[in-house]
């Protein structure tokens, strides 16, 4: 995903749904990251309709891992959506 889908993504439901948006900083070579990937996922089908849950690959989205001030992965942000 792009930093513009990012961002209009966060609008979204931020205007329209009014659903929190979880969002899971990883990389692929982070272990910790692959070891909560499942729980993660779990949880995104847990809470459908309830919140949205999204990954940003932190090693492929400088952009938006920059924006949201976050330097590595790991990272887990359930924040205002005002603030992105």
């Amino acid at each position: 995903r792009t930093h513009t889908e990012f961002k209009d993504m966060l609008g979204y439901h931020r205007d329209k749904t009014g659903l929190p948006v979880v969002v899971d900083f990883y990389s692929r070579s982070c272990g910790p990251c692959v070891s909560i990937a499942p729980t993660f996922h779990s949880l995104a089908k847990e809470l459908a309709g309830k919140a949205v849950m999204v990954q940003v690959d932190t090693s492929r989205n400088y952009e938006t891992s920059r924006e949201c001030n976050v330097w590595g992965p790991g990272a887990n942000d359930l924040g205002s959506q005002n603030r992105h």
